[in-house]
């Protein structure tokens, strides 16, 4: 027999095979830094029809897509790699009747006229350094907010988050798992803004706890079935599923995927209760826009409250009732809030308020069910984490130091990822860790 002719076999499944792109295109990947399947792929006729059946033409409208400065930047780099597909496919078989199918064309050249045409910006941009603190709220202890003057409004954008939603999460059960498709959409700004703080954007370390929910939530919590048992029969006597507060929510990612989980979550930010109208600029305004519009997919198990680090210190009677609702056992999260020094103190406090002694001691049903600490932290500054791992092991008058367990697991897979990230700190590393109060002394 004769060596195999030379001829690039076509995707037997271009669903699989182009899926993650589909992926990166909604979650803003830069183009730079696309994963792009090779020419001989997406040259396809099969490819093309997926691009536009499942990118382009934004699945018949059930996505909002990007805005028009990322998607100029995304087609420009796909139509290259499509042509130069074609032409080889082209090369190999001189009678293959394949061109670049015109919708793809007709599109690109609207967004160019489009870009022709007006004065917007691009997302183009070089991102800053994954060494920029992120801030998950415009949140300071000597100013809560930054002042108009002072910001670079970057264009807006939908980012949708797509992943495989586990079996476990419908049927209540922990393990191995078929997958169906779930989306998280936010409303997010681009670019970093000035003097150190972020566009209200998801950062990398949100994505690598919410990869580990979804994959082993076993490992990540004590007590997994309590979190995201769905509600079951009448004569079920086994305890409630505990409530899951975030702090320091920022866009709402966690909080999204974790109510789309069955958990019932309370994200909060810094902000004023009333502070839902107006401006979306605002962090807790947009963590509340972020929340209503994937209130759908949440099923009425997310609400967003204001929460005031600080507030941790003052006698219980004289903090906002918020501190009240939260002193039921339940689990904290929280992704890339320990970046400045300052707030390490407050934020620690806070936590040992919500997973403190009365947690633990509380009567009833909730007696056995130790409230929890699970915080996800880029590590950019190696002094700071030390400073908040520290700060908890420091015992206070009347209260008990902090455990804090840095759990050993596997980072997320970079050639198949659970959720893209844009590229601004994906070079940096995540510690996630669990926070108990320690055991009282024999």
């Amino acid at each position: 027999m004769g060596d195999p002719p030379d001829h690039p076999e076509p995707p037997r499944r271009p669903e699989t095979s182009l899926q993650p792109l589909r992926k990166q295109y909604y979650a803003l990947v830069p183009p730079y830094l696309l994963r792009v399947p090779p020419p001989e792929i997406l040259g396809t006729e099969e490819a093309q029809a997926f691009l536009v059946d499942r990118i382009l033409c934004d699945g018949a409208g059930e996505l909002p897509g990007p805005e028009m400065g990322y998607r100029r930047g995304f087609w420009r780099k796909v139509v290259g790699v499509v042509e130069r597909g074609v032409g080889m496919l082209r090369e190999v078989d001189s009678e293959l009747e394949l061109e670049v199918d015109e919708r793809i064309y007709e599109a690109v050249a609207d967004l160019m006229v489009s870009a022709s045409g007006s004065s917007g910006s691009s997302t183009e941009l070089t991102p800053p350094s994954p060494l920029t603190p992120p801030s998950p709220f415009l949140y300071s202890l000597r100013g809560s907010r930054t002042h108009a003057a002072d910001i670079i409004r970057p264009p807006e954008s939908h980012r949708t988050f797509i992943y495989d939603q586990p079996d476990w999460a419908a049927s209540g059960r922990i393990g191995a798992a078929t997958a169906r498709e779930r989306r998280i959409t936010l409303l997010e700004e681009q670019v970093v803004l000035q003097a150190g703080t972020t566009g209200l954007r998801t950062w990398t370390a949100a994505l690598h706890l919410g990869h580990h929910i979804l994959s082993h939530p076993h490992l990540l919590f004590r007590h997994p079935q309590l979190l995201f048992r769905q509600p079951a029969s009448q004569d079920d006597t086994s305890p409630l599923p505990l409530d899951i507060v975030e702090l320091g929510a920022g866009t709402g990612f966690l909080s999204i995927l974790l109510a789309q989980l069955g958990s019932d979550v309370i994200s909060t930010d810094l902000g004023e209760p009333g502070d839902s109208q107006g401006d979306e600029q605002t962090p807790f305004k947009r963590l509340k826009f972020n929340a209503r519009l994937n209130e759908v997919s949440t099923g009425g198990r997310l609400r967003v409250e204001a929460l005031d680090w600080t507030d941790a210190s003052r006698d219980e009677v004289d903090r906002p009732g918020i501190w009240r609702t939260l002193m039921a056992p339940r689990t904290v999260v929280a992704a890339d809030v320990i970046y400045d020094p300052d707030l390490v103190p407050p934020l620690v406090a806070t936590i040992r308020v919500l997973i403190g002694a009365k947690q633990r001691h509380d009567r009833g049903s909730h007696e056995r069910r130790q409230s929890e600490a699970i915080i996800a932290a880029t590590v950019r500054n190696p002094a700071t984490l030390r400073l908040f791992r520290d700060t908890c092991a420091e015992k206070r008058a009347e209260k008990e130091d902090l455990l804090v367990d840095t759990l050993d697991l596997s980072p997320m897979d970079d050639d198949d990822p659970t959720f893209w990230d844009s590229g601004l700190d994906r070079s940096a590393s995540v510690r996630i860790m669990r926070i108990t109060p320690r055991a009282p002394a024999a």
